[in-house]
């Protein structure tokens, strides 16, 4: 057995547990032995007390009969010296009363009283008095005493055995298997599913409590494994989730000078691992080198407004040295410790740079639609105005051959051309220049202008034209594509004012995946690359940015319209293409024009970009179709002055009408938009009903859903665009004269 000392202290939590109640009951029983034996001894020494008396009952009758009393006197006091009675008294019939011993309170037990009387010889019975015994109670506490300390030493000794039995299966069925149960949860291994208690216990027979309580722990283990399992796919499924939002965290100190820790994630935005986001200090690393200096006040504004009102969002674009960059939205809030006071700064943000370039796109997009709606609208009718103005400056230049009137007309037909260029490129900004792409080989097409693009740019700026072998082949409007090139040349020439050298090259070029998330409106592929670059002034980023919009220029006024690179940038999106600036100040400037690569078997065309028509076209049948009566009347006469025969009408009735007088038409000349239930092009296929033969040319100052579509001409469509000069009248006339129109046109 152990001793106290060497208990456990649940040992001798349970032996104390054990004790109290034991000793209570203890107590309990020997009060009741106490009262049950002192009961006892009282009937017992009453007993004894009446026997007593009875013994000597005869001989106290006798003596009083002969009235002896000193013998009687005797007899009393050895009744009281026998130790159980502590009075003695024997009273006659007279009153008189001998007595021996201590008279007073007889205690718990009353008087015994004992009749005395006397048996004559005639048998009759004589009362002689009475015998009074009081039983003396002090050998009752004695014996009683001795009784009850015998049967507490017992019960002292059998609640000792008890405990300690107690104890013993206490620590054999209990402390033992808890102590075991405890010493392997202690010894957890590093995998909870490999835990395991086993208890050996032969002598338990089925199962207890504990082991229910072992059953229950094994319980909680698998529930603990299952929960644990649960949150790693929780933690799993959020992690996912965050990288697919482009989410990061992070966590700044209180002032927001050092970051404390970040996830993989955040880092990736600054293109930096975790460590180093750790070591950057964050004014001098990251607002002062990676963001503008619009958002750079932005973000020290910010700052002051987290420390103040504990939480603020805000969106920054992070620009990385290799010149790509990431707009992140941060959205951040203080923690705070039981006192209130701003322990760090946590930021939660998220890549949004799709959304902010679809943005940026739908705002171009919103943009160009509202310049087209603003072009088409005044283009059909500017256009005609500039055409009756083209049309009677040439009628005028052809009729008077005055010298000092030829100036004016000249200068008058230039601002009418300049009107008509003005037009096209808003045209072509919007992307609603009518455009009859082929397949061209850029290379060939730029060499074959070379002259004309060396006498545009100077003698002070040195040309040089580069094409790489093995370009590929793409398929636009070779016109157009000369306008944007002569733009883009004429602006690099302008961008050096004391000469330089301007090189335009021709390569081939693939743009992949991460450019085009980074570039709106481009789509990856292979593309036929056209670089112009200069050696002048450069420009800077925000100034790259305006570049492109609609009369934005950077020279003096009067020098430039401002729409050339609006131009180029139509044109590129309009054919499917892109448009990229780069440029630095002092170090020149290079833009950079992607035609996508044509993989058709259709034969590259090597006719120059522009070409003059030689054609007769004396008695040429044209039935001309011109709603504008100043524009008939002019066209009317510049055909006849061609020496074409003009059948005029100025809508599809009288269009109608005159047809049915007409037996022979070689051209039908018609403009898009006429009044009346058909258009242009509807009358033209009723026409070509009557003169199969016919060939069909359409104009128009605007010709958006009519003959466009897409931004390109329909196949098989001619057309001349308002205002025309008189000179490619002719050789459109020449060209289509009893040529039949593909089905496109009918």
């Amino acid at each position: 057995m152990k001793t106290l000392t060497g208990m456990s202290r649940l040992e001798r939590h349970m032996l104390r547990s054990l004790i109290l109640p034991l000793l209570g009951t203890l107590c309990i029983a020997c009060a009741l032995t106490v009262a049950i034996a002192y009961h006892l001894s009282l009937r017992h020494l009453e007993r004894s007390t009446l026997h007593t008396g009875s013994e000597h009952q005869a001989i106290i009758e006798n003596l009083l009969w002969q009235f002896d009393t000193q013998s009687l006197e005797y007899q009393l006091g050895g009744l009281v010296a026998l130790g159980h009675i502590r009075y003695a008294a024997v009273m006659d019939v007279t009153g008189k009363k001998l007595e021996a011993g201590q008279s007073g309170p007889g205690g718990p037990l009353s008087d015994i009283v004992i009749p005395l009387s006397y048996t004559r010889d005639n048998g009759v019975m004589q009362p002689l008095g009475s015998l009074h015994l009081v039983p003396s109670t002090a050998r009752v506490w004695a014996l009683t005493g001795d009784r009850v300390t015998s049967l507490v030493i017992v019960y002292l000794v059998t609640a000792m055995i008890v405990c300690l039995l107690i104890l013993r299966l206490f620590r054999r069925h209990v402390l033992v298997p808890v102590s075991s149960m405890a010493q392997a949860l202690r010894d957890l291994p590093a995998d909870p599913e490999r835990l395991h208690i086993e208890l050996q216990r032969a002598d338990v027979k089925g199962e207890d409590e504990v082991d229910e309580l072992v059953s229950a722990i094994h319980g909680l283990r698998d529930q603990w494994l299952l929960t644990q399992d649960g949150m790693h796919q929780g933690e799993k499924r959020l992690a996912q989730s965050a990288r697919l939002a482009g989410l990061g965290y992070c966590r700044f100190d209180a002032a927001m000078n050092r970051i404390l820790d970040c996830d993989a994630t955040y880092a990736g935005f600054y293109s930096k691992s975790i460590r180093q986001m750790r070591s950057l200090d964050v004014g001098r690393d990251i607002i002062a080198t990676m963001l503008s200096e619009e958002d750079a006040a932005r973000a020290l504004q910010s700052r002051r407004k987290i420390l103040k009102t504990h939480r603020d969002s805000q969106t920054y674009r992070i620009n990385h040295p290799d010149g790509s960059f990431r707009h992140v939205r941060h959205s951040f809030e203080v923690s705070l410790d039981d006192n209130e006071q701003l322990l760090a700064v946590d930021a939660v943000a998220q890549d949004v740079t799709e959304d902010i370039l679809k943005q940026e796109q739908l705002l171009q997009s919103q943009k160009n639609e509202a310049i087209g709606k603003l072009t088409g609208g005044v283009a059909h009718d500017f256009n005609n105005i500039l055409a009756v103005m083209s049309g009677n400056a040439e009628v005028l230049q052809e009729k008077n051959r005055d010298a000092s009137l030829q100036q004016y007309i000249e200068a008058t037909l230039r601002a009418v051309s300049q009107g008509g260029k003005l037009t096209q490129q808003l045209l072509s900004f919007a992307r609603k220049q009518p455009l009859a792409p082929q397949v061209i080989d850029v290379a060939k097409a730029i060499r074959s202008s070379a002259m004309l693009l060396q006498t545009s740019v100077g003698e002070g700026v040195h040309l040089e034209i580069i094409g790489d072998g093995g370009l590929w082949r793409t398929r636009v409007d070779p016109v157009q594509l000369e306008a944007v090139i002569m733009n883009l040349v004429v602006n690099a020439r302008d961008a050096m004012e004391q000469g330089g050298t301007l090189t335009v090259e021709v390569s081939n070029a693939r743009l992949d995946h991460d450019y085009a998330l980074a570039h709106a409106e481009v789509r990856p592929g292979n593309y036929v690359c056209i670089a112009v670059t200069d050696s002048g002034t450069g420009m800077s980023p925000e100034r790259i940015e305006q570049a492109i919009e609609p009369f934005f220029t950077s020279k003096p006024i009067g020098k430039g319209t401002g729409l050339g690179l609006s131009m180029a940038f139509g044109f590129a999106k309009q054919s499917g293409g892109h448009l990229k600036i780069y440029s630095e100040p002092g170090h020149g400037t290079t833009v950079k024009l992607y035609l996508p690569r044509d993989l058709s078997e259709e034969s590259a065309t090597s006719t120059p970009l522009l070409a003059e028509p030689d054609a007769a076209l004396q008695g040429l049948h044209v039935f001309l179709i011109e709603d504008n009566e100043g524009l008939l009347s002019i066209f009317a006469e510049q055909i006849s002055s061609l020496g074409c025969i003009v059948h005029s009408a100025r809508d599809d009735v009288s269009a109608m009408a005159l047809a049915s007088t007409v037996d022979h038409v070689d051209v039908i000349l018609s403009d898009i938009i006429i009044p009346g239930a058909m258009d242009g092009r509807a009358l033209a296929q009723y026409l070509l009903t009557l003169y199969p033969d016919a060939g069909v040319v359409f104009m128009s100052g605007f010709t958006e859903n009519s003959v466009v579509h897409n931004g390109r001409l329909d196949d098989g469509i001619v057309f001349l665009q308002k205002p025309f000069r008189l000179v490619d009248l002719a050789r459109v006339l020449a060209e289509n004269a009893g040529k039949s129109p593909g089905d496109a046109t009918r």
